[in-house]
């Protein structure tokens, strides 16, 4: 985890304990309090509703975090083929996504090297 790095950096071993423990904590908290709301619940109507209707809320909002960021990556033309290039590959084929990102961190490697960035 990158935040336990930073903590150590900057306060050594009790930095990388606070940091880890700041990020591993409330996640914990929240998957221990699901846990219980779901074994609970779970025998409920209305929870196999609310359960249907999470997986299109959660996709939703995974597109739009990925909206959002290509739109602060993007940079003109280029910018937008290499999102449009990674966006197809990860939609229309069942390659590794990590292929289109190597692809375009190549592309944009010989744009720049070549002067097009």
């Amino acid at each position: 985890m990158m935040i336990s790095l930073v903590g150590w950096r900057v306060a050594g071993l009790p930095g990388l304990l606070a940091a880890t423990f700041a990020a591993i904590i409330p996640s914990s908290i929240i998957a221990f309090i699901v846990g219980r709301l779901y074994t609970r619940f779970s025998t409920k109507n209305w929870f196999s509703v609310v359960r249907s209707a999470l997986p299109p809320i959660v996709l939703g909002l995974i597109v739009a975090s990925g909206v959002v960021t290509a739109q602060a990556a993007v940079s003109g033309v280029l910018g937008f083929g290499i999102v449009m290039m990674s966006a197809g590959n990860v939609a229309l084929t069942s390659r590794n996504p990590l292929v289109a990102i190597g692809a375009g961190a190549l592309i944009g490697l010989a744009a720049g090297r070549l002067g097009f960035l």
